[in-house]
């Protein structure tokens, strides 16, 4: 997979359309020029162009909003063109390989990695070593360097198959300890097989001392009926003597007293009804003749004040009168015709009004008269009724007075009788009351025996029925005990079943982890070994680092004894193994770090045949001398023979080595591609 071009407008300095087209192999060197700060190499936009191309295959550390050019209004636009396929990112991004064209950041992603076979992480740790960043390979820690070398060597399925087989082996574990408990539990409960079953009650005791006391109680309820006859004939006895000493007593009522002649007091009463509606009719008249009365003077009261209204007005047409008699016409001195008239009908009307004048005198005596209406009449039939009222209440007081007596000498008789009456039925009924209290008190001794009895027999039928309810409920116990047993049994060899059978499951699982580990070790070993020996071919011809090679160990021993796998690498100088970071200088430590990564391309690419055709070197010979630089750059030149090496450095003393030289100038805040050797 090769890189063809690169677009970029709106990115970084580069706010206005570049275009570098690649050559398909080679050195290229990207050299600037800074005028704006007296034509330094440092800002002029060189690291611009890789991070555009590292934008565009997703593994920039920046995003969009970052990149995006501070100044002009372009939006930004990366287009890279690669064997088979035109990228483009920006505000859209799209892909398209032959015909097809691809929109969408997903979409996009898929295609570009399927298209080129590596992912993001691998394709930028195979062709991206930015500014200030150690060898890519080397900068791993031991599980980024396996899993690295997993996924380029597709050893993935093998370390998910190991992962899986650890997660099912930890489960088996658990699932054995489980198993394992539920036998230890079936074998503990197995002990309690030997213990003995409850025993039964025996529930004939009871029955027996039911029976007899079912007998005394069938004897106790005839006593019962017995008694209870006797005490309810004895009570009848008694309530029937009670009965008729009661009849006794109601016929002793007082006698009614000699009826009282009435005629005089019945004729009487006659006479004072007569009288009552002859004093009522007296009464009637004189209300009628009040009533007449009093409506004449309503008729006069209103013919007065009519009158006294027209009297008041008598003044007013006494002046109206005055002023038509001095209304004269100014020329003739005679009064007018229609004035003549108005002074006649005044004249006419205070006339009339004061001729009225005895008229109201008149009136106003009669309003004022008295009421006289001849009393005789009342007066008379007021006295008749008063008289006959007062010898009626003497005739009713004597008759009262007869009965008052006659009722006094029946109340004494009748109370005389009902005493020697009392007296004879509390001599008859002490003597049946004494035989009726005895029979009482038998019937409630034999009752309460009864009851006694009753209670007794209930209690030993609940002992009884529990008794029976305690040998159900062993009984159930017992079986349930012994079926319990039984099933403790069937687990217990179920539970050793399963053991076995994750035992050897769990035994399978671990054999595999060890089979799959100690394959992926030796291909690990082999890959390394081959890395080792392509680095340490480069490293030969290095000058500073000639004396020096350099191996990687696949196993560690841990500080308790036991092997873990882990890659290590290490330096052998002058026949002595050394840590690599402790043994080399900076420059010689650039020099190890390049030559284990281009080692790394070499064998992946010899292994997998999936190798990217460009390799970016931003600043990567920082601490190497210029033999030891022409030295990495001869190597960087024979790789180049089928690679395309981007390279930014700011020395140019080695032009005789690039296939092409890309001028970057940085002008005014914006940079531009302004040529090429």
């Amino acid at each position: 997979m090769k890189l063809r071009s690169l677009s970029l407008k709106g990115f970084r300095s580069f706010a206005d359309e570049a275009t570098l087209n690649f050559p398909e192999s080679g050195l290229v060197l990207l050299r600037g020029k800074n005028i704006d700060s007296t034509g330094v190499s440092s800002g002029s936009g060189k690291s611009s162009i890789l991070l555009a191309i590292a934008y565009a295959l997703k593994y920039c550390p920046y995003d969009a909003s970052q990149l995006q050019s501070w100044i002009g209004k372009e939006k930004l636009e990366v287009r890279l063109e690669l064997d088979g396929a035109s990228l483009v990112r920006g505000t859209r991004s799209s892909i398209k390989v032959g015909e097809q064209e691809i929109t969408g950041v997903a979409a996009v992603d898929k295609k570009l990695f399927d298209h080129i076979g590596l992912n993001p992480s691998l394709l930028e740790a195979l062709t991206y070593r930015p500014q200030q960043s150690r060898g890519l390979f080397l900068s791993k820690t031991n599980s980024e360097m396996q899993e690295f070398l997993s996924m380029l060597l597709g050893l993935e399925k093998f370390e998910e198959a190991i992962e899986g087989s650890n997660v099912k082996y930890k489960e088996l574990e658990t699932d054995l300890q489980k198993a394992q408990g539920v036998r230890f539990v079936c074998e503990e409960g197995l002990k309690r097989s030997t213990l003995p079953l409850e025993v039964l009650k025996d529930p004939q005791v009871h029955e027996d001392v039911i029976a007899d006391t079912k007998k005394e109680t069938a004897k106790l309820a005839e006593l019962v009926q017995t008694q209870n006859t006797s005490y309810e004939n004895e009570r009848k006895k008694l309530e029937t003597i009670i009965a008729g000493y009661r009849t006794k007593k109601l016929a002793l009522n007082p006698r009614p007293a000699p009826e009282f002649d009435s005629s005089e007091i019945k004729k009487k009463e006659s006479l004072l009804t007569e009288a009552t509606r002859r004093f009522k009719l007296a009464m009637a008249e004189e209300a009628k003749e009040r009533n007449k009365l009093d409506k004449a003077k309503a008729v006069y009261a209103s013919d007065l004040a009519l009158l006294y209204r027209e009297r008041n007005t008598l003044p007013i047409l006494r002046s109206e009168l005055e002023k038509l008699q001095n209304s004269r016409c100014p020329t003739c001195d005679q009064a007018y015709a229609i004035e003549k008239r108005a002074l006649a009908t005044r004249a006419i009307e205070i006339k009339t009004i004061e001729q009225a004048s005895g008229q109201i005198q008149e009136l106003e005596r009669l309003l004022n008269a008295p009421f006289v209406f001849p009393q005789d009449e009342i007066q008379r039939w007021e006295s008749v009724l008063a008289n006959l009222s007062q010898e009626i209440a003497v005739l009713k007081s004597q008759k009262d007075k007869h009965a008052s007596e006659h009722a006094t000498k029946e109340v004494g008789r009748v109370a005389e009788a009902r005493a020697l009456l009392l007296e004879e039925e509390r001599e008859a009924t002490s003597k049946l009351q004494m035989i009726v209290d005895a029979r009482r008190n038998a019937l409630e001794e034999a009752k309460s025996a009864l009851t006694t009895n009753q209670h007794q027999l209930e209690i030993y039928q609940r002992q009884l029925t529990e008794a029976q309810e305690f040998n159900v409920r062993t009984k159930q116990r017992n079986d349930a005990f012994l079926a319990e047993m039984e099933q403790v049994r069937k687990e217990l060899n179920v539970a050793e079943e399963n053991v076995a059978k994750i035992q050897k499951d769990r035994n399978a699982e671990l054999d595999l982890v060890t089979l799959l580990k100690g394959f992926m070790t030796a291909i690990f070993d082999e890959v390394l070994n081959e890395i080792s020996w392509n680095a340490n071919q480069m490293l030969s011809k290095i000058p500073n680092v000639s004396h020096v090679s350099m191996g990687f160990k696949s196993e560690s021993v841990t500080l308790k004894g036991t092997i873990k796998r882990a890659i290590t690498p290490y330096l052998n100088i002058g026949g002595s193994e050394r840590p690599l970071k402790a043994a080399l200088s900076g420059g010689m430590l650039a020099a190890v770090e390049l030559a284990v990564d281009l080692a790394v391309r070499k064998v992946i690419s010899a292994r997998t045949g999936v190798t990217p055709g460009w390799l970016i070197l931003d600043e990567s010979f920082e601490g190497l001398g210029p033999t030891e630089k022409e030295a990495v750059m001869e190597l960087l030149k024979q790789v180049s023979n089928d690679t395309l090496i981007l390279i930014v450095d700011h020395s140019t003393e080695f032009k005789e080595f690039f296939t092409q030289i890309v001028e970057v100038e940085f002008q005014g805040g914006r940079s531009k591609i302004v040529g090429k050797q």
